[in-house]
């Protein structure tokens, strides 16, 4: 799990500045992707690897850059709303979190492989 956090917190330090530099008067910034991927994000810009989180399909998790001047992006934002539901009618489905892995899959380590 440890290989997961790692990688985001790598993309993800890259990505913020890259946005900010390009929309300097950007409001929002919205992604879209598979429960463990957000999970990751959630907890990468919260600074927390620990943070207990579980998202549904269609889920909506906000957060706010920290106030503050040189923020690291790591660790720099504020949870405001954690996997929420309440936007849909059934409230979020198929909620999902990282202990919701087996022991086995959790070992388990795919080998990287070359494209073709």
């Amino acid at each position: 799990m440890e290989e997961i956090h790692d990688r985001t917190d790598g993309y993800i330090s890259v990505f913020v500045p890259h946005v900010e530099r390009l929309y300097p008067q950007h409001k929002v910034i919205m992604l879209v992707s598979h429960a463990a991927p957000i999970i990751a994000l959630i907890r990468s810009l919260h600074g927390d690897r620990k943070l207990p989180v579980r998202v549904g399909c269609l889920s909506l998790t906000e957060l706010v850059r920290k106030e503050g001047e040189d923020l690291e992006v790591i660790g720099g934002w504020e949870v405001k709303k954690l996997a929420g539901g309440a936007h849909l009618d059934g409230g979020a489905l198929k909620v999902w979190g990282f202990e919701d892995m087996s022991e086995r899959a959790r070992r388990k380590v795919i080998p990287a492989t070359k494209s073709p």
